[in-house]
C-alpha cells in the first residue's frame, strides 16, 4: 500500500485545507497586481468652454457639436460660456486645464493664433493649443443696416477716406481678426472707429438698433435670415472670392480695398497641448463623423460646413499658415523701427 493511501482521513482533509488557503492567498495577490482595465475615454462629463457671449457663433457650435459628441459616447458635454479678452478669456482657461481631455473649448483660428501675437497679457500662444478638427467655416461680412445711405462698399469706404476715423463699425471682440482686417483698411486709407463686442450678434444688434454705422462680422444663420428679411444690407465680404449663398455681395478687392488679411471665422475644436494621443484622436474621428452628419449642417448652416473635413493635421497647418500672414500684416502696421 503506498504512503498516501496510508493517510488517515484527517490528514487528507487537513492537507486539502491547506492547499485550498495557499491558492486563495495566491489568487489575492494575483489579483492585486493585476492591471486594471482601461476605461475607454470619455468615462466622465466634459467640459466645452465657449469664448464668447451666449447665442453667438462659437455658442452655438458648441451646443450642436456638444450634442454630437454625446450621442457618440454616452456622456454628458456640457458647454460654459466664458466670454472677455476677445476670447483670451476662456481660452486661456482652456489651456491652463489639465490636459486630460476633458476641457475643451470651440475656439478659433483667430483666438487660437491672433489674439496671442497682439495681445501678450492672454497668458497663451497658439503652441499651447492642439487642434482636434475644424468645425465650420464662416466667412466674413461688412453690414450695415436695411435703411443706411450706404448702397456699396465703395461708397462705405470712400466716406471713410473723406471723414477719417468718424465712421464706427462693430466687431466681435477687440484683438481679433475682424480688428486686423479694419486696421488695414485704415493703413489703406479708410480709417474707421472701431467698436468691440462680446459676440457676432451683439455687433448686428449695434448696427439694427442705429448705436454703430456698420459691423464687421462673421456670416451666420442668423446673419442670413435677417439679411433675407431686410433688417440689415451686406456690402462687401472679407473672403477671397465672392460667396456662393452672398452671389451679389463684392469681395473688399472688388471694392477697390485689396490686400486685406483672410478673416473668416474657422471654427474648431481645440484642446490643451499634452493631451494623450489616443484621446486626441478619439475626438478627431467622433468631430469627422458629427461634421459629415446631415443634421449637423442643418443645425450649424450647411453654407458653414467645409466641403472636406480639416482634421489634426490639416488645422494644424492653417495655424501656421495665418500665424504667418497676420504677423507679417502686424509688422507691416507697426512700419519700420
Amino acid at each position: 500500500m503506498d504512503e498516501e493511501s496510508t493517510l488517515t482521513p484527517h490528514r487528507r482533509r487537513g492537507t486539502t485545507t491547506v492547499l485550498a488557503g495557499a491558492l486563495a492567498v495566491l489568487a489575492v495577490v494575483l489579483t492585486g497586481c493585476a492591471t486594471p482595465p482601461v476605461r475607454e475615454y470619455p468615462y466622465r462629463t466634459v467640459r466645452i468652454i465657449a469664448p464668447f457671449a451666449a447665442g453667438g457663433i462659437s455658442d452655438l457650435t458648441a451646443r450642436v457639436a456638444a450634442e454630437c459628441l454625446e450621442a457618440a459616447t454616452d456622456e454628458k458635454f456640457v458647454v460654459e460660456n466664458k466670454p472677455g479678452g476677445g476670447g483670451t478669456s476662456g481660452m486661456s482657461t482652456m489651456v491652463r486645464s489639465k490636459p486630460d481631455g476633458y476641457t475643451l473649448a470651440v475656439a478659433t483660428l483667430s483666438t487660437s493664433v491672433l489674439v496671442p501675437q497682439v495681445s501678450p497679457e492672454a497668458g497663451y500662444t497658439g503652441a499651447d493649443v492642439a487642434p482636434v478638427g475644424a468645425l465650420s467655416l464662416s466667412p466674413s461680412v461688412l453690414v450695415v443696416a436695411g435703411d443706411s445711405r450706404w448702397r456699396t462698399a465703395s461708397d462705405f469706404v470712400g466716406e471713410a477716406r473723406e471723414r477719417p476715423d468718424t465712421l464706427s463699425v462693430a466687431m466681435p471682440g477687440a484683438q481679433g481678426v475682424y480688428s486686423l482686417t479694419m486696421d488695414e483698411l485704415g493703413r489703406a486709407g479708410s480709417p474707421v472707429r472701431k467698436v468691440p463686442f462680446e459676440s457676432n450678434d451683439l455687433s448686428v444688434t449695434a448696427v439694427v438698433g442705429d448705436n454703430v454705422d456698420a459691423a464687421f462680422v462673421a456670416t451666420s444663420s442668423t446673419l442670413l435670415q435677417q439679411l433675407a428679411d431686410g433688417r440689415v444690407r451686406a456690402l462687401a465680404t472679407g473672403a477671397e472670392r465672392r460667396l456662393g449663398f452672398l452671389p451679389e455681395v463684392p469681395t473688399f478687392a472688388e471694392s477697390g480695398v485689396a490686400g486685406l488679411p483672410e478673416s473668416g471665422a474657422y471654427v474648431l475644436l481645440a484642446a490643451p497641448v499634452g493631451v494623450p494621443e489616443p484621446v486626441l484622436a478619439r475626438l478627431e474621428s467622433i468631430v469627422r463623423d458629427c461634421t459629415s452628419d446631415p443634421g449637423f449642417a442643418a443645425r450649424v448652416g450647411p453654407q458653414f460646413v467645409l466641403p472636406a473635413f480639416a482634421g489634426r493635421a490639416e488645422v494644424g497647418r492653417l495655424f501656421q499658415e495665418s500665424a504667418a500672414e497676420w504677423r507679417a500684416a502686424l509688422l507691416a502696421q507697426a512700419g519700420p523701427r
